[in-house]
């Protein structure tokens, strides 16, 4: 919440947008789950009986993720702590994908959009949201210094900021939306939108 903008209302809009794809008993993943808000937040649309799993390569997440969960009794709720490429995911009717692409370089996000292409249900979605940069220097100049002033009014210190910048520079591997449409085209999607951006994030809901 202090280094993301919109944090609490963009998972508010994943689960408003996951009532037009889920039904009773259907199965939902969540990959990079973190500590469950986005758990949370689709356990209150008016479906029953969900299964949800959350999948996340960090073992506290995970922890966190299961206190905050453990009293949802209206849906069954898996969490399993490993990588998300070594897991066979069964056929489903949403898959969610939070701030996860931009951790792995493109190849690595090519055959991850690939995989849930693959485990969706004809008719079911996937739903992404992104890092990106713009195409025009211009505006991406702009972004990232709003960016900072956002970080900066939320009391993270200019060292603290810069400390970020500094240690995602081998790790994020950040594309245009341009580039993201059509990677996500590439692997077989052609239902294609946004329906989330703001600054250097952007939301893709796609379906299959």
């Amino acid at each position: 919440r202090q280094s993301i903008p919109l944090y609490n209302e963009f998972h508010k809009q994943m689960s408003k947008l996951a009532e037009f794809y889920c039904k009773d008993n259907s199965l939902v993943y969540d990959l990079g789950c973190s500590t469950g808000n986005f758990i949370l937040e689709i356990s209150k649309i008016k479906k029953n009986n969900l299964e949800i799993v959350g999948i996340d390569d960090s073992k506290k997440m995970i922890e966190i993720c299961k206190f905050k969960t453990k009293n949802l009794k209206k849906n069954k709720i898996k969490l399993i702590y490993g990588d998300m490429f070594d897991l066979k995911f069964r056929k489903s009717d949403l898959i969610v994908c939070c701030l996860v692409l931009p951790f792995f370089k493109r190849e690595k996000q090519i055959k991850l959009i690939k995989k849930i292409y693959n485990s969706l249900n004809i008719g079911g979605a996937a739903i992404f949201l992104n890092k990106s940069i713009s195409k025009y220097p211009h505006f991406e100049n702009i972004f990232n210094q709003l960016y900072y002033d956002f970080k900066l009014g939320k009391g993270i210190s200019t060292t603290d900021v810069l400390k970020k910048t500094q240690s995602l520079r081998s790790v994020h591997t950040v594309n245009t939306t341009y580039d993201d449409h059509q990677y996500l085209k590439k692997v077989g999607f052609n239902k294609i939108d946004i329906f989330f951006k703001y600054l250097n994030f952007t939301g893709f809901v796609v379906e299959k």
